[in-house]
């Protein structure tokens, strides 16, 4: 599932990455979403902190995974839109989650946790790949 996290941060850089000012600002939600996630799991030292961040937590994954529905549905609309590269701070940022997310993995039931969050939001991107 490891690699689940991996694809969902990717596929949020690389797909909200496009050029529009509409899908600007998809990126700029997910970007900031992607960092409360990575402020939110800093303070996790513990898997009492996880258990007790875990609601927040979802509530992230699951904030991310609606901005990249929305932003799928967006280009849907208007076929044609280019993709732009991500810029040094997006990378900065999905190495900052995944450096997170390694630690929370390291932690007793961490990643069974971690997926456990993610797991509404992957199930709702999958369905909605799968409906498109």
């Amino acid at each position: 599932m490891y690699h689940h996290s991996i694809l969902f941060l990717l596929f949020l850089l690389l797909f909200t990455a496009c050029a529009s000012s509409s899908l600007e600002d998809f990126r700029e939600e997910g970007r900031q979403t992607s960092a409360a996630l990575v402020h939110e799991l800093r303070y996790v030292r513990t898997t009492e902190d996880l258990r007790l961040a875990r609601p927040k937590l979802k509530e992230l994954f699951d904030a991310l995974a609606d901005a990249m529905i929305r932003s799928k549905e967006w280009v849907r609309r208007h076929p044609g839109v280019e993709l732009i590269e991500l810029e040094p701070r997006d990378r900065y940022l999905s190495d900052s989650l995944q450096a997170e997310l390694w630690c929370i993995y390291k932690l007793e039931a961490g990643r069974e946790i971690i997926e456990d969050c993610q797991k509404e939001a992957l199930y709702r991107l999958d369905a909605y790949e799968k409906a498109s």
